[in-house]
């Protein structure tokens, strides 16, 4: 179904719950309709074609990365995490552009820098095209959403009070936390694979919720940590770029 389609049928949920179920059922119709027709256009695909996209989709050419990386801009809500969510679905388990491991320390790159969503866009851009794919990534993601937020500031705060608004709204953030929970399943395996690198992440997860640390001082503390085990870091970071 992908995120945007669980996002949209949760927003239609929240406008049932909070508003009016029979506009929630009627919302939800038509976007259930099209998520099944994409679904099973997509299965019919001929196996040729399906290769030839595969194929062209493991090395993408910089218009590629521009076409990903402005769709991510333009139409990903929900916040930075919600477009990790989605980067990471799409890159990874849907085109195949990076492994899970790589992503994971282009993600943890992105937190040693302001703007970490920007960051990760322009790590993919780089390990996909070098310097200018970083370029075109970084650009591809930032210019669509500050477009939009510049168009529609004069009617934000009047839509913000539409109460079916409010009531979807609160159907796509529990949607947003059910996309991030799924994304770190996914990723825990890379990201604990052995005993030293699970108790890392038991203890991280014991210090944010004891202490609300926030996401700096703990990857310091993890590279630390890792230096203080045998890790050769700077090994590492010559593997991540």
């Amino acid at each position: 179904m992908g995120i945007v389609g669980i996002l949209l049928l949760a927003g239609c949920g929240g406008v049932a719950l909070y508003h009016s179920p029979k506009w929630g059922a009627l919302a939800a119709f038509p976007v259930a309709l099209a998520l099944l027709g994409w679904h099973f256009g997509s299965t019919v695909l001929p196996a040729q074609l399906e290769a030839i996209a595969l194929s062209s989709d493991r090395e993408p050419g910089l218009l590629s990365i521009a076409i990903f990386f402005a769709s991510v801009g333009a139409f990903t809500f929900g916040g930075g995490i919600t477009i990790v969510a989605f980067v990471q679905e799409q890159v990874v388990h849907q085109l195949k552009w990076l492994t899970p491991q790589e992503f994971l320390d282009g993600l943890a790159l992105g937190q040693l820098a302001p703007g970490p969503v920007l960051m990760l866009a322009t790590y993919v851009g780089y390990k996909l095209a070098g310097i200018p794919g970083a370029l075109v990534g970084q650009i591809g993601i930032y210019v669509p959403s500050f477009a939009l937020m510049l168009s529609i500031l004069p009617v934000l705060a009047r839509f913000r009070d539409i109460r079916w608004i409010k009531a979807a709204m609160r159907g796509v953030g529990a949607g947003v936390i059910g996309v991030i929970s799924v994304s770190l399943l996914y990723l825990m395996p890379h990201a604990a694979p052995d005993a030293f690198t699970a108790t890392l992440l038991g203890l991280t997860v014991a210090v944010m919720l004891v202490f609300s640390l926030g996401a700096f001082p703990l990857i310091i503390g993890g590279a630390l940590a890792g230096i203080a085990s045998g890790y050769r870091p700077l090994q590492r970071l010559k593997e991540m770029v």
